[in-house]
């Protein structure tokens, strides 16, 4: 596995399986492990620059056992020093199944790296199968550092890692209740920071057969799925390398908009929710006095947008909503209809 060299723009992942550490930049130690027929074996290489470094009184721990390095070790930014329990005074037992290294210094205080696996979560890797590897990947954009690690199904321990063999897709099908297909469903699989703008999703989007693809490295990845008027919990995977995980995701309509025949009122009005306090769903009617762009959305009690039930341009008239909050806890909640010259918000609350 070869270093990689493309410096990618930032971006912060939903699982959180990347890690982000502001300058003073973090140096990392421990860049490839495996498993094989004569045990295990552990690839050490500082990820910063420095001179020589003796591992006289470092130690190695994992969750039931200790064991130190032998003497005259050395690490080096220009060599990948591979470890094995011929590297150690004792045996150091560690769990195939389900376990977590940590390296120390001589001084025995704080630990200078460490590796989790056994679990596909945002905080560790897998167990690797049978001729795979838990690999280390570091970038940065000057600013911000980030890792993660992932599988590889061609281990290269003593050298550089590469990416080969090391990443797998996510596919499937977006469908609503009634297993029709959805188009322009955003897949939200990370975000970037933009200048003057914050962080801003990065997505695919699902094609006429309600069908995505998305292809990564082997990780745990959380995906968000997006589509005004529908709902979905975010789906967490783990990547397989050279492989594909399929997964079908049904959303959830969370709104009806139907426009009256024959309005009531001739200004600009939102009503009140009824039945209010309301248990899943709820109605409310607007009227718009002219033709003009609008938005519904759903705030918390912290002002935080939590569903945008429609934007989108109408037409004059008045419009009955029928909104579907089972996905959300109960609570108060504020409704707003907003246009381009005004907004106008109500509060409710929801009981289950």
């Amino acid at each position: 596995m070869k270093k990689l060299s493309l410096m990618l723009s930032l971006i912060v992942v939903l699982a959180v399986v990347n890690y982000i550490i502001p300058n003073p930049v973090m140096i990392f130690y421990m860049n490839e492990f495996m498993f094989d027929s004569t045990g295990w074996k552990l690839e050490l290489h500082p990820s910063g620059p420095g001179e020589e470094l003796s591992l006289n009184g470092w130690f190695l721990t994992s969750k039931t056992d200790t064991a130190y390095f032998n003497d005259e070790i050395y690490l080096d930014g220009a060599h990948y020093t591979v470890i094995t329990q011929d590297s150690l005074q004792k045996q150091l037992e560690i769990d195939p199944i389900y376990d977590t290294l940590t390296l120390y210094s001589d001084e025995g205080i704080f630990y200078m790296d460490r590796l989790y696996f056994g679990n596909a979560s945002a905080y560790s890797a897998p167990t690797p199968k049978t001729g795979q590897s838990i690999s280390l990947r570091i970038y940065s954009d000057g600013y911000w550092q980030q890792y993660f690690y992932y599988l590889d199904n061609t281990p290269t321990i003593g050298f550089e890692n590469d990416t080969l063999n090391v990443k797998g897709n996510i596919d499937g099908y977006v469908t609503d209740s009634l297993n029709n297909p959805l188009e322009g469903v955003k897949v939200i699989y990370g975000y970037v920071e933009v200048p003057q703008n914050g962080f801003q999703p990065v997505y695919i989007e699902t094609n006429s057969l309600g069908y995505f693809s998305y292809y990564d490295f082997s990780i745990f990845k959380t995906l968000r799925f997006e589509k005004e008027g529908y709902f979905s919990p975010d789906t967490s995977v783990q990547i397989w390398p050279d492989s594909t995980v399929t997964i079908n995701i049904k959303m959830s309509l969370i709104v009806g908009i139907t426009e009256i025949i024959s309005p009531t009122v001739n200004n600009f009005t939102l009503t009140q929710n009824f039945p209010n306090p309301f248990n899943s769903s709820t109605t409310f009617i607007y009227f718009l006095p002219e033709e003009e762009q609008v938005e519904i959305n759903v705030y918390d009690e912290k002002g935080e947008l939590i569903q945008r039930l429609f934007k989108g341009y109408q037409n004059k008239g008045e419009y009955k909503v029928n909104w579907n909050a089972d996905n959300l806890a109960s609570g108060i909640y504020f409704y707003e209809l907003k246009t381009k010259k005004q907004k106008i918000s109500k509060k409710c609350l929801l009981l289950k």
